[in-house]
């Protein structure tokens, strides 16, 4: 009877599984096709035009602009006609996931023809143009002539124009001789023509090298719950400057400035952060006289009040984590990247020195009863270097130290670990009985169910649930987000594995002493929270998408033994003993899922070991049960 209990409960652990990997298979699909889409529809988008690229967006227009366009993919617009940019996120009911592309000149001189910077607008996003609008009159060509890269007979040729061709006259040069002008249509270059070739040419404002071209200001908004689907990437905006760092370019975002030569990823939310992570090339950000050089592989953080705009400082430079930056479309943009691996920067640690503990906020200001997590004296987090003023009090953006919540604690509360001053060791207060709303029915279509774990935050399980915390909370009938306990019974939307953290093992790295079987010596490795990329992949599948991989990344209790012959990784529950057999090579076998492990190691210097394990198992449908006696 025992066995035959343990055979049920695999099988239920397969068909959780595989009705996630069910749900899951509209999703990359979806994904996929809306960026072969964009691909498609906007792939001749040029200079100074914004595309309509998949369902579904609303744009409005500048004031008095009139046969303005942009309602269906496909269609194309001025972006000096257009003031501001609503996308709605990925809706895997509706089947949608909206998504602009852009093509901007930013700060790009004319003898640079075809040179832009591409802006990619996917998920929920708001964007508005701060860019004054000029009204620039179309005109027509009575004659043919030459486009020039500067406002002078010699300067370089950049283009032709013929007698009937329409372009938009922008400005005049200082003496009046000459006119900038963009071609309308799909060659919208720009650049100067005699200014004797348009009668109105009087009329139009002196050309200033250091104005702005549309939308190289503007405000952003992001979403913050996130997308429900593993294959869609974060809301937000790609950025991408032509020939890579060699041309730099200036934005101003949020009245943020931000120099750029390279790929980055912008998020921004009110009363908030602004997030700027370059993935390839190097940027900088500058806000109220602070300036920060941001590398590739890292992002730093602006604060944010309620209106967009800049408060406090700057924090320094992080390492993205996974999944901040995955499945993003960068095939959309000018040229082709490799998104940069994080940077490995040390950390820096602040102890809750209240003795009444800390509790991390959404948002810094004493006002939001949001609360990520609740700390305990003692307890370390990780300073990001920034730091604002609600007006009564100031507040210091943190991260935990498992580096799974980001948010504000009152820095009077915080002060250096060495100087703390507490013991470090003050438990929190463990909740018996849980706040359940009255006359609250929860979610029946979530059909699995998650067990809390001692130190388990309702915030994490919302983030392995990928929901927000508030659906979480609402779909169980819970009325306090920081009063779950131990034991409690969760109803989930997918099957929820959450590593937890086990107190780290005091030993110093020691030297390595290689097997008998492998001739090079491996790197040094201590136990620890390892992160760790897991692929799981099933084989021989008659579904092919059952056959697809399946990714994740977590952090996972690693135990090393002493000449680092034999691995034990603990996670969802299971350890899985993993031996030795090459270089940065250990296999094992993971027992619920009835496959084989494969694990390779790197050591970054100075961080926390990381991993990727490859696990092939059987396919589920292969599968059968002993028939019922």
């Amino acid at each position: 009877m025992r066995r035959l209990k343990s055979v049920v409960y695999f099988f239920l652990l397969l068909l959780c599984i595989g009705r996630v990997l069910a749900q899951a298979d509209d999703c990359p699909v979806l994904v996929q096709s809306a960026i072969q889409a964009v691909g498609n529809l906007c792939a001749s988008t040029g200079l100074n035009q914004a595309c309509y690229g998949n369902l579904s967006l609303k744009a409005d227009p500048q004031p008095g602009v009139t046969g303005f366009a942009f309602d269906k993919p496909g269609d194309v617009v001025r972006v000096a006609n257009l003031k501001a940019l609503h996308v709605d996120p990925f809706d895997d009911v509706k089947k949608e996931w909206g998504v602009a592309l852009m093509r901007l000149q930013a700060n790009i001189p004319d003898t640079l023809p075809g040179q832009s910077v591409s802006f990619l607008v996917f998920g929920n996003v708001q964007l508005e143009n701060k860019v004054e609008p000029v009204v620039s009159p179309l005109i027509t060509l009575a004659s043919s002539t030459v486009l020039l890269g500067e406002p002078q007979a010699d300067a370089a040729l950049v283009g032709a124009l013929s007698a009937g061709d329409k372009a938009f006259a922008l400005s005049q040069s200082t003496d009046g001789q000459w006119v900038r002008v963009e071609l309308d249509g799909s060659d919208s270059r720009t650049g100067w023509i005699p200014s004797a070739l348009i009668p109105q040419a009087g009329e139009l404002p002196t050309f200033d090298i250091n104005s702005l071209n549309p939308m190289q200001a503007f405000s952003l908004q992001t979403g913050v719950t996130g997308v429900k689907c593993a294959s869609a990437p974060q809301d937000g905006v790609l950025v991408q400057t032509p020939g890579g760092g060699d041309l730099k370019i200036k934005l101003t975002v949020n009245d943020v400035n931000i120099e750029l030569g390279s790929t980055a990823f912008i998020q921004a939310q009110p009363s908030n952060i602004m997030r700027f992570s370059v993935i390839e090339g190097k940027g900088s950000v500058e806000s109220n006289g602070q300036t920060v050089d941001v590398p590739a592989g890292s992002w730093v953080s602006v604060p944010m009040d309620e209106n967009l705009e800049p408060i406090g400082t700057i924090s320094q430079p992080k390492g993205y984590q996974p999944g901040d930056v995955d499945n993003l479309p960068v095939g959309l943009l000018g040229r082709p990247i490799t998104v940069a691996p994080p940077i490995i920067a040390a950390d820096t640690f602040l102890c809750v020195s209240n003795p009444n503990g800390a509790w991390i906020r959404q948002q810094p200001n004493s006002a939001n009863q949001t609360i990520l997590r609740v700390l305990a004296a003692g307890n370390s987090v990780i300073d990001s270097g920034s730091t604002t003023n609600d007006g009564s009090q100031v507040w210091r953006q943190v991260e935990t130290s498992d580096e799974q919540v980001t948010g504000w604690v009152e820095d009077a509360s915080l002060s250096n670990c060495a100087n703390a001053n507490v013991s470090g060791t003050t438990p929190i207060p463990i909740t018996t009985t849980p706040a359940i709303l009255e006359n609250c029915t929860p979610r029946p279509d979530w059909t699995l169910t998650y067990t809390v774990q001692p130190g388990n935050t309702l915030a994490e399980i919302a983030r392995a649930s990928e929901v927000s915390l508030g659906d979480l909370a609402l779909g169980n009938c819970i009325a306090d987000v920081n009063r779950i306990i131990a034991g409690q019974k969760l109803r989930v939307p997918k099957l929820v594995i959450i590593v937890t953290a086990l107190p780290p093992i005091e030993q110093p790295l020691v030297e390595i002493t290689p097997s008998p079987t492998v001739t090079t010596a491996p790197p040094q490795l201590a136990s620890g929270q390892w992160l760790i990329t897991a692929t799981l992949q099933y084989q021989n599948c008659p579904d092919p998408v059952q056959s697809s991989p399946v990714v994740s990344t977590s952090y996972a209790a690693v135990v090393v033994n002493a000449d680092a012959s034999v691995l034990s990784v603990t996670s969802g529950g299971e350890t899985v003993t993993m031996r030795r057999t090459g270089n940065n090579v250990y296999v094992g076998q993971v027992v619920s899922l009835k496959g084989t492990a494969t694990l390779n190691i790197t050591v970054p210097n100075g961080a926390n070991t990381q991993a990727s394990i490859y696990i092939s198992a059987p396919c589920p449908a292969q599968t059968t049960a002993p028939a019922a006696r």
